[in-house]
């Protein structure tokens, strides 16, 4: 610089040169600027365009398509329909009622006609037969024979001697085929009447669990000892209790007395008489006689 050389010149000293520096290159003037993010909410500068507003243009209206007008259709309801079904059964009704009515009336009208019959005895001839009819069956049914008696009250002290071996209540069932075989074997056993077989196959359980006879066959074979009262007694009265205690029904029951020659005679008394036997509601003779 010149004040650097003029005080050179007052010293008397030779000047001093700088050294030479590197020509610094030319950049735009852009270059130097430094851009930093700006935030969302800052506007974005815009670069000047070369571009010229248009002149502002009103809005153009929106062009709508012309709908056709739609035409409705409207059809007559249809005409209400006359239900005849209730005057038609009504009418059914009154006109049925009217024959019975009459059908009534002539049956009540002509109730009490009669034909003239075949001449009869006089009616003092009929009173008198039938008195003297009904006299006589009084007397017979008034005086039973010996035989009748003592054969009633044998039938009743035999009857109450096979309550009394009778064990108290029935055998439990478990729903199995040999239950009701078992429990029967047990009962006549105990009754002492010489029991050889005996076969009670259950054709339906029933209850809760299975374990009820519903219905069942019952044949048995007694050893013959001369007292059929007791051995046959002694079978309706076992049975019988089941047959109350399960509400069981039977569809065949035979009671078989097998003598020393082999000879089987068989009874086959009905499952209504037994259950009635045993209920003491029918004597055990007229099960066994009748």
């Amino acid at each position: 610089p010149p004040v650097e050389e003029k005080l050179v010149e007052e010293k008397g000293e030779a000047p001093v040169q700088s050294p030479a520096l590197d020509p610094i290159p030319e950049e735009d003037e852009d270059s130097n600027v430094i851009v930093f993010p700006t935030p969302p909410a800052t506007p974005v500068r815009r670069v000047q365009s070369s571009a010229k507003p248009e002149p502002h243009r009103a809005p153009e209206p929106p062009v709508f398509q012309e709908l056709m007008p739609e035409t409705v259709v409207r059809r007559p309801s249809a005409p209400r329909q006359f239900r005849a079904f209730p005057w038609v059964f009504g009418g059914v009704a009154v006109f049925g009622g009217m024959i019975l009515m009459a059908i009534h009336f002539h049956i009540e009208s002509t109730a009490n006609w009669t034909s003239a019959g075949p001449k009869g005895p006089p009616p003092e001839a009929v009173i008198a037969e039938a008195e003297a009819f009904v006299a006589e069956q009084a007397v017979v049914e008034t005086q039973p024979s010996r035989e009748d008696l003592e054969a009633d009250a044998l039938f009743e002290q035999k009857t109450s001697e096979l309550r009394e071996r009778m064990s108290r209540g029935v055998v439990e069932m478990k729903g199995k085929p040999d239950d009701l075989t078992n429990a029967l074997m047990i009962e006549m056993s105990r009754m002492r009447v010489g029991l050889l077989k005996l076969k009670a196959p259950v054709h339906a359980w029933g209850g809760r669990q299975n374990d009820m006879p519903v219905a069942s066959e019952i044949h048995m074979v007694l050893r013959s000892k001369g007292d059929l009262i007791e051995q046959l007694g002694a079978a309706v009265l076992v049975v019988g209790k089941y047959l109350q205690a399960y509400e069981m029904e039977l569809t065949d029951f035979v009671v078989g007395l097998e003598n020393e020659n082999g000879i089987v005679q068989n009874f086959t008394p009905s499952p209504e008489g037994v259950r009635a036997v045993y209920m003491n509601r029918k004597p055990l003779r007229e099960l066994l006689t009748k």
